[in-house]
């Protein structure tokens, strides 16, 4: 799908204004609403109610220090106000749906893998409609950024997870229509990613310093940071999800860079080229690390399948 964005917009099938025009439909249009048709469709039970506040707990805590690693690493190399942003950003939010869902899927059947993964996927977007958004528009300032908290996605995230409480679900036509349609931010967003790499140096992407420094961080540093996390001191805690829990968390938290970050660059004017980069150096690297994180979690973590 990147490659045939790519070439859409090298032989100029795509223009530069269609190519921005697009950045918006996702933003407005198709990702709220697989945002708000998305959270509805998660099944509470007990069985699985009782692990829910300490995975959330320990979502919490590992996003946290998705955020220290990237504030630190920024520093460090020293990012410029347009470059900084985007590292922590990227540093915190993974590909966890269009990638996690799915193997987590594959690695653990029956449901209840998917279903932490859920637990995850609420705790990071809550997250990302708040304080990753306000990071993305420091440069603007601080009314700015928070004006642009209330923004279709954050509605879509508070609708969505009203409908979660209380348990309504969708009527079947608006979870298929509506659902369908924002389905298809995945396809589009691919499309987008396509249409930047082919407006981008790609020698300086290869050669992006900043890029293998946040890879290294999101794909191994943070998943081990993570995995002793929950060997100490949840354990002094005494709060133990379950070894299924933990294991598919620190998966979660290993996955490449988020695509929707590089439109939400864009939409709030950072480093959009950058984030394209991100995405494309961590998504190769993490075909190489992902089995790294899994042997160490069957190790530490065994699970009776």
């Amino acid at each position: 799908m990147v490659v045939i964005g790519a070439g859409a917009r090298h032989f100029n099938v795509v223009s530069p204004a269609a190519k921005d025009g697009l950045a918006k439909i996702i933003f407005n249009i198709t990702l709220p609403l697989l945002i708000f048709t998305g959270i509805p469709g998660m099944e509470m039970t007990r069985s699985l109610a009782t692990n829910s506040l300490v995975v959330l707990f320990f979502s919490f805590l590992v996003l946290g220090i998705m955020w220290a690693i990237g504030t630190m690493s920024s520093r460090a190399l020293g990012l410029p106000p347009n470059m900084s942003p985007v590292h922590i950003v990227h540093t915190m939010f993974g590909n966890i749906v269009y990638l996690g869902f799915p193997l987590i899927n594959e690695l653990f059947p029956g449901g209840e893998g998917l279903y932490y993964a859920m637990l995850f996927h609420l705790s990071s977007s809550l997250i990302m409609w708040t304080l990753g958004v306000y990071l993305l528009n420091t440069a603007n300032g601080f009314f700015h950024g928070l004006k642009n908290l209330l923004n279709p996605n954050t509605f879509a995230f508070i609708l969505g997870f009203f409908f979660l409480v209380l348990q309504i679900p969708l009527p079947e036509f608006l979870a298929v229509s509506l659902g369908g349609l924002g389905d298809t931010t995945i396809f589009l967003s691919m499309l987008y990613i396509g249409f930047m790499l082919a407006d981008i140096s790609w020698k300086s992407a290869i050669t992006s310093l900043q890029g293998y420094v946040l890879s290294f961080n999101k794909l191994l540093t943070i998943p081990f940071a993570a995995l002793l996390l929950a060997l100490g001191p949840m354990e002094w805690l005494s709060m133990h999800p379950g070894n299924l829990a933990y294991s598919v968390i620190i998966l979660e938290s290993a996955m490449p860079c988020m695509a929707n970050i590089v439109v939400l660059a864009k939409i709030f004017g950072a480093n959009d080229d950058m984030a394209t980069q991100n995405v494309f150096i961590s998504t190769i690297i993490s075909i190489f690390t992902l089995p790294l994180v899994y042997f160490a979690l069957k190790h530490f973590f065994p699970i009776n399948c």
